[in-house]
């Protein structure tokens, strides 16, 4: 089983009018990176929360969202300046006294005076049965995002096992192709030499045989197509295997090997028809290639 490196989730719980809300996008990226936003009362959680992400994650990039909203607002607390209010009563009451000035000092316009009303918020305290809920919450989002991602992954395995089998199917071709090399050759080099030598001429035998053997000793890729068949059925392997422990790189590897097999046998056959296959399986490699990089 294959994971995709594409995928969204969302979780939600709430206790006491307290909602937790966590959101996680994951997106391709060739390695782990996991980039966080919390509220700063949860800021000694973030290395515990991080370790969940990157145990589910796996490769790619996720971006996770934490939000703490109670129900009601945020709960507060309002502070008086009664020393301040006081004042300005007792300023009050001397303009009226030594001035003959109408008007009382009101509440509202105390509370417009700078520092007369101060206004705290009480923040969220943090236990561990927060603590619980907020890893939950995450535990949510990341389920959603394992099936989304698994779903992708199901999308490329679809299409990665039908370009192993042709492979496959190419490297039959090329194997079929390269055990008529040596005959072709004899019957080549012995026209060229009749041509040579001229009506009437034997040819020696022995020079002949040695020419060709040595002509199929430099065009054998006997090793080359057996480790390519192997890299082939060990990737075929890797992706089918029951888990969610596949690792792209793991898969960019054996394309590695792979390519460094086939760019061999197209070196040392010389061959048109080999050739040819050669250059069939390298564009289909390089199409594994480009959705293998979408494996988380």
């Amino acid at each position: 089983m294959i994971l995709g490196m594409t995928g969204f989730g969302r979780g939600q719980r709430e206790k006491d009018g307290l909602a937790v809300n966590v959101e996680v996008r994951t997106v391709n990226h060739r390695f782990a990176e996991v980039q966080m936003r919390i509220p700063r009362s949860l800021a000694a959680l973030e290395p515990d929360l991080r370790r969940q992400v990157s145990t589910r994650i796996g490769r790619g990039r996720a971006e996770v969202s934490v939000r703490l909203e109670y129900a009601a607002g945020d709960p507060c607390q309002v502070q008086i300046n009664m020393d301040l209010v006081s004042g300005l009563q007792d300023a009050a009451a001397r303009l009226r006294d030594e001035l003959g000035l109408s008007g009382d000092l009101d509440v509202a316009t105390a509370f417009r005076f700078p520092d007369a009303v101060t206004i705290r918020s009480t923040g969220i305290e943090v236990d561990d049965e927060l603590r619980g809920l907020v890893r939950e919450t995450l535990e949510e989002a990341l389920a959603a995002v394992h099936a989304m991602r698994q779903q992708e992954g199901e999308m490329i395995l679809a299409d990665l096992l039908p370009r192993l089998d042709r492979i496959a199917e190419l490297q039959g071709d090329i194997e079929a192709r390269a055990a008529q090399i040596p005959a072709d050759a004899r019957r080549r080099m012995e026209q060229r030499l009749a041509e040579l030598l001229g009506e009437g001429k034997a040819l020696d035998p022995g020079r002949l045989e040695q020419e060709v053997a040595l002509l199929a000793d430099r065009t054998d890729t006997t090793e080359e197509l057996v480790r390519l068949a192997g890299y082939v059925e060990q990737t075929r392997e890797l992706l089918t295997v029951a888990g969610d422990d596949i690792n792209g790189r793991r898969c960019e590897f054996l394309l590695q090997e792979m390519n460094r097999e086939i760019n061999t046998i197209g070196s040392k056959s010389g061959e048109v028809r080999i050739g040819t296959l050669v250059v069939e399986i390298k564009q289909e490699l390089e199409r594994i290639r480009e959705q293998v990089q979408n494996i988380a």
